[in-house]
């Protein structure tokens, strides 16, 4: 009878409000889900960035270690060539100067003899 409807539609009202905070508690916690998820991936991109950074930093000390390296050895390379060319140019002075001194040995033998 009257009696039984409306306990029906008591309970049908309480079961559609169970079921509305279902959805409700769902939608909140979907929402929350989808702000940690965009929260991880800001901070997995950010680090992504960091570590990028760091790698682009690496090679660039690498490159500017590699310049320097080689700067070096061609600044030995050439301190080597200098040395070498000092080197020949007092042998070749101290030849000439040897050539002198026996060209004025055979003068004096020269002048002796006249």
């Amino acid at each position: 009878g009257p009696e039984d409807h409306k306990k029906w539609i008591v309970s049908f009202r309480k079961m559609k409000a169970s079921i509305l905070d279902d959805v409700e508690g769902s939608q909140r916690f979907a929402a929350k889900t989808a702000k940690s998820a965009a929260e991880v991936e800001k901070v997995q991109t950010k680090q992504r960035i960091e570590k990028e950074l760091a790698e682009q930093e690496q090679k660039q000390k690498e490159v500017e270690y590699a310049e320097n390296t080689a700067r070096l050895l061609e600044a030995e390379r050439l301190e080597r060539e200098r040395l070498l060319l000092a080197a020949e140019q007092q042998a070749e002075l101290e030849r000439l100067e040897k050539d002198r001194i026996e060209q004025e040995r055979l003068l004096a033998e020269e002048s002796a003899r006249l």
